[in-house]
Order: C-alpha cells, then structure tokens, then sequence
C-alpha cells in the first residue's frame, strides 16, 4: 500500500511540475505526517549509510556504491511478491477455491558414505591429534 501512495504521490508531484500548479497531494497532508516523512526519509538515509560502509569494509567501495540500487530493486520485488499474493489470494477467494503452496522443490542427494570413500580415497596429510594437543596449549 505504502509503495502504491508513494507511485501516485510521485506522478502527481512531477505532474504539477509540469504545469505550473501547487502539488494537490502536499495540501492535504498534516503537518505531523510530513514531520513524521522527514524523520522516516532521516532513518532511511541513516541505514543507506550503514549498509553502505558495512559493504565498503568488506567487500570495497564498489559494493557500497550500489547500496541505494539494492535497497530500491529489494523494496520492487518485495512489492511484486506481495502483489502477487495478494492478487493470487482474491482470485482464490471469489473463485472459491483453495490456495495451492507454493515452495521450492529441494532435491537431496542419496547418502552412499561407502561409494564416497572408496572412490576419494582420503588420506589425511597431518595428524589430528598433534594440532589437537597445541590448541590444548593455548
């Protein structure tokens, strides 16, 4: 819902740009609803930070630089899923039929632990129990 105001606040504000009118949408809104946008908008901004230097320290500067990207393409998706539930849930309901799972199929491997050994043939290369003893150490 709050995506959905948001496009239509969005296309309203650059449609009163273009002719020369006050925006519509921005008269009706409170002035503690738009104290409350701000500090919202301050907030995003804040996490955009943090997501953006977390990424830098690890994975470079270049990660960090898509942030913004990440969190605007993670916010459409989640919206299209939850338009698709939606959607999904009222065709279901005014047709009156139940709403089928969907999930992702896993598919697990057969355990053959003899087959796995015999073929590997692991050997390993230092003892165990000496790097075992100096960790003891410590």
């Amino acid at each position: 819902m709050a995506n959905l105001f948001f496009l239509y606040g969005t296309a309203g504000y650059l449609a009163s740009l273009g002719h020369n009118v006050p925006w519509h949408l921005g008269s009706h809104i409170p002035t503690w609803i738009s104290d409350i946008c701000r500090l919202t908008f301050g907030i995003a901004i804040l996490q955009a930070g943090v997501r953006a230097r977390s990424g830098a320290r690890i994975y470079g500067w270049r990660f960090a630089a898509a942030v913004p990207i990440r969190m605007f393409w993670g916010n459409l998706v989640n919206f299209a899923a939850t338009a698709t539930a939606l959607w999904e849930f009222s065709k279901a309901r005014s047709s009156g039929r139940g709403l089928a799972w969907r999930k992702t199929d896993h598919v697990y491997p057969l355990s053959q632990p003899a087959v796995a050994t015999a073929v590997v043939g692991f050997r390993p290369l230092v003892d165990a129990s000496a790097n075992a003893r100096i960790a003891e150490s410590y």
